[in-house]
This record gives structure tokens, C-alpha cells and sequence, in this order.
């Protein structure tokens, strides 16, 4: 398998990056179906993985505020993929998508429509748009794994790591939520390609669940030195609550079921393993 990478910079990126042993990589800005057909016709890869896209900084609000950047990111990035991969029929895509397109106390499988997105009733955050349509766009194209992630974390402290963020804040929102180690996405995502699995979406989650308030509890306990203590956090149960006290835009809580995953023979530790391994590794 040889593979080219967009996005190999940004947090998942980079994770890929450390992984793949034969790989090119292309920034998002240089894609077109023109500049594609270029690379490939100078390295003959099968596969790319499509870590690109546009999430705002610090959070997905500031992407109300960058519409055009995340159309751009988010849509017309993967539409232009699809083209390329339309004429080069020997190339496979692998593209990263989110558990944010969805509201659900109850374990969704692949087979849900994004019920946040701008068809929905629900409100829905412009992220949360872009991506659902990224994931129709994709679609498109019959050898593609749609691969979705739900609010990342490991051991290395970063603003996009859900620890980190949580060591930060005061005001929690603490509903029952899917997460995914970093790494562990990674190596699922690799396995599907390596084994041949049946194209299609795939919840790319650790399996179980958890909520803030539980693991605001162990990072208070496996991480004494962060200045805080777990009486420091006011937690939320209620998502109007929160956002009547704190000023952000519409948020996803969902739980995925990652059984089509396991289905493939990749086994996937639970959400309270990732998470405790993570702490007592933390730098």
C-alpha cells in the first residue's frame, strides 16, 4: 500500500504520519484534480487518507465566523478527491469524519442519518454541517471508508485533546458521550485497509462510554500537579443550562456503537482503559 496523506500536519495527521511507512503527503491547499493526477502519475499510490479539513480554533465555534474556510475544507476538498478518484478507479479513499453530525443518548450505528446537520430540526452548529455533506460527498464514490471519530484524546497534551481541554475548563457539560483514542483510531483505520474490509462508515470509537464528570474525576487523581482539584468543576446535566451560562454554540452529545468495527477482528479497548492509560502516561 502506498499512500498519500492530506493533512499530515494537524492532530490526526500527524498520528498517521508516525504510522505509515510509505506514504507521500500533499497539503490541502495544493489539491486539484490536475495537481492528483500529477502526484500519481510520479509515485502510483492506492490509497489516500483525507485528515484535512477545517475544525476552528479554539473550537468548533470559530468556524461560524470562517464559513468560507470550512466549505472550502470540509466540501469542496472532498468533492475534488471523489473527481480524481472517478478517473484513477485504482485509488481508494479514507476519509476522516466526526461523531459531531449526531444527537443520541442511545448507541447509533453506521446506518443513522446525521440528525445535526442543516436538514435537521435540532440546532446545528456550521462544523456539524460541513461535515454531514462531506460525508454524502464521499459517498459518492463506491471504494471509500468514511471513518468517524468522536472527540480525540491521548497522553500528549494539545488543544485538540480532550484531557487537555478538560484540565482548562471550569463549566462542563457532562452527558454520555463516545470517545477515541488517538492512536487507537489510527491503527482501526489502518486495519481496515490492510485487511480489505467492506468499504463504507465506520464509528471509529473506544468501546464503552463515559461522561466529563467521570473523567474529570481521574484526571484529578492521576494528575495531582495540574492545580485543580474535582470540586474546582461545576458540571451541567442539562445542555440548555450550560448554554445559558457559558457563550458557545450548539453542541453534539451522542453515544456510537463500534460493533461494524469489531465485526472486522480489530479489537478495540474500552473508553475507561484509553483513558487511564492516558493519564498515566501524560506528558
Amino acid at each position: 500500500m502506498k499512500t498519500l496523506l492530506l493533512g499530515s500536519t494537524g492532530y490526526i495527521g500527524t498520528a498517521f504520519a508516525n504510522k505509515l511507512d510509505n506514504h507521500e503527503v500533499m497539503t490541502h491547499k495544493n489539491v486539484s484534480v490536475q495537481n492528483l493526477l500529477n502526484k500519481f502519475v510520479s509515485t502510483q499510490f492506492d490509497t489516500i487518507i483525507n485528515c484535512a479539513g477545517f475544525v476552528g480554533r479554539p473550537n468548533v465555534d470559530a468556524v461560524e465566523s470562517n464559513k468560507e474556510e470550512a466549505v472550502h475544507g470540509n466540501i469542496i476538498l472532498p468533492s475534488v478527491l471523489v473527481e480524481f478518484a472517478n478517473i484513477i478507479k485504482s485509488v481508494k479513499i479514507l476519509h476522516l469524519s466526526t461523531g459531531c453530525c449526531f444527537n443520541s443518548s442511545d448507541p447509533l450505528t453506521e446506518q443513522a442519518e446525521p440528525n445535526l446537520d442543516w436538514n435537521s430540526e435540532d440546532a446545528c452548529n456550521f462544523y456539524a454541517g460541513t461535515k454531514s455533506m462531506s460525508e454524502k460527498v464521499i459517498g459518492r464514490f463506491p471504494q471509500h471508508y468514511i471513518c468517524r471519530l468522536r472527540m480525540p484524546f491521548d497522553e500528549e497534551n494539545n488543544d485538540r485533546n480532550l484531557i487537555s481541554k478538560l484540565i482548562k475548563y471550569d463549566k462542563v457539560v457532562s452527558l454520555n458521550n463516545s470517545l477515541t483514542h488517538r492512536k487507537d483510531f489510527v491503527d482501526a483505520c489502518l486495519s481496515l485497509l490492510s485487511t480489505d474490509a467492506k468499504f463504507g462508515t465506520y464509528n471509529i470509537v473506544n468501546s464503552g462510554h463515559t461522561n466529563n464528570e467521570e473523567i474529570c474525576k481521574l484526571i484529578t487523581q492521576h494528575l495531582p500537579n495540574i492545580g485543580k482539584s474535582f470540586d474546582d468543576y461545576k458540571f451541567f446535566t442539562n445542555i440548555d443550562d450550560f448554554l445559558n451560562e457559558v457563550d458557545c454554540g450548539p453542541r453534539s452529545n451522542c453515544i456510537l456503537s463500534n460493533q461494524k468495527l469489531l465485526d472486522t477482528g480489530f479489537k478495540m479497548r474500552s473508553v475507561q482503559d484509553a483513558i487511564i492509560d492516558s493519564l498515566k502516561n501524560w506528558r
